[in-house]
């Protein structure tokens, strides 16, 4: 189905205020600023009309139908925001093969919606809008209290993108075979505050024509230059996948933060990984908190490596007053951490260039002053079927 696009590069001067109601719903529950009330199907009709610069489009609480792409391109200031009462959130329901695109924008805000019902297992272009959302060559997004549920195709795309996710935001039981929740190309993610992950899934059997769908990353995969940084707390729970990574793949040159406290708890990959898996030449950052906890990794018809899994010329950096519980993780090599050869680095080091002095994978540096006590790494219970309950790999 074709998608409406809007290509305006003017903006208005004055802030416009548009009222989305549930079907069945009265307008006259509409803010009072709002200058215009209808359906989420009759705005997808007249896309070039409403979604325009400087516009705030505001959903009502309840189901709101998509059933025709919305495509929008090079505006800026617009928001869009749901309403909830009694408990009843605004939620954009997908359509089947539908979802909202932004392209080229400028200060793009979501904020209070929830994105379900999207479905599309057809693998195509991952630079076209093919999405619940799709975000891209966008300079400034941020998503606030927003939730993704039930989509059985990818849920949130975000290519060329920086983008901050603020606040409660929630990935439950969403499919695909390339980042169950999340994929994103050649991006910046910063997650602020609470973000959670349960019970996402990839899976490589959604369409066998295609080779590449091998089911990486549970929750998150990457492609391309991407940069993942989460703070606050991250949850990552219950998250499966056929491949690598149960909870977040990266693939080469990616860079993925934590600070503050994440859990990682009860996610499963098949190959490697069962909570993180890293490319060639990425960097893991930890500050602060971090638990893995009963995270598994079968093995399938190959080797199963690792709970967090490092690939060639990675770096696995550990900052000081940071504290990591390997607890329960098993493998059939290295049931808490796999070292794919003697390349991949771990050091700890609060001084600047990180420049390890030799290949080993755990390494302190020699120019500064960090303790024992700075530093806290607990294995508990890990166990290997073949080799490394604790470690496999490296020098």
């Amino acid at each position: 189905m074709a998608a409406l696009v809007i290509n305006t590069l003017s903006c208005c001067s004055a802030a416009k205020v548009y009222c989305v109601i549930p079907t069945m719903t009265i307008c006259s529950t509409c803010p009072h600023s709002s200058s215009h009330c209808a359906t989420l199907s009759e705005y997808a009709q007249k896309v070039k009309l409403y979604f325009t610069s400087n516009t705030t489009i505001v959903f009502l609480p309840g189901d709101h139908i998509l059933d025709k792409n919305i495509s929008v391109a090079n505006i800026a200031g617009l928001v869009m925001h749901g309403v909830s009462s009694s408990g009843i959130i605004a939620t954009v329901v997908c359509n089947g093969t539908v979802g909202f695109s932004f392209i080229s924008m400028l200060d793009l805000k979501i904020a209070s919606l929830s994105f379900t019902g999207y479905s599309n297992h057809r693998i195509e272009n991952t630079f076209e809008a093919h999405a619940a959302l799709f975000l891209s060559s966008t300079q400034y997004a941020e998503l606030v209290n927003c939730s993704f549920h039930e989509n059985f195709g990818p849920a949130l795309v975000i290519h060329n993108t920086n983008i901050i996710l603020v606040g409660n935001s929630e990935f439950r039981h969403n499919n695909w075979c390339l980042g169950g929740a999340i994929l994103t190309l050649s991006s910046n993610l910063t997650f602020i505050g609470n973000t959670t992950f349960i019970e996402n899934s990839a899976a490589h059997s959604l369409n066998k024509p295609y080779a590449f769908c091998y089911g990486g990353g549970g929750a998150i995969y990457t492609l391309g230059n991407n940069v993942l940084s989460f703070s606050g707390t991250a949850n990552f729970i219950n998250n499966s996948a056929k491949g690598y990574g149960g909870a977040i793949q990266i693939t080469d040159n990616n860079v993925l933060s934590f600070s503050g406290t994440s859990e990682f708890i009860n996610n499963s990959a098949e190959y490697g990984g069962g909570a993180i898996a890293t490319g060639s030449n990425c960097t893991v950052n930890f500050k602060g908190t971090s638990n893995f906890t009963n995270n598994t990794v079968s093995g399938g018809d190959a080797f199963g490596e690792g709970g967090l899994y490092m690939k060639y010329k990675s770096t696995f950096i550990i900052y000081p007053n940071t504290t990591i519980y390997w607890e329960s993780n098993h493998a059939q090599l290295g049931g808490a951490i796999f070292v794919h050869d003697t390349s991949p680095l771990s050091y700890c080091t609060s001084v600047a260039p990180f420049v390890p002095q030799e290949e080993c994978f755990f390494q302190f540096s020699s120019y500064n002053s960090i303790t024992g006590s700075d530093i806290q790494l607990v294995f508990k219970n890990n166990s290997a079927d073949i080799a490394g309950s604790v470690l496999y790999g490296g020098a």
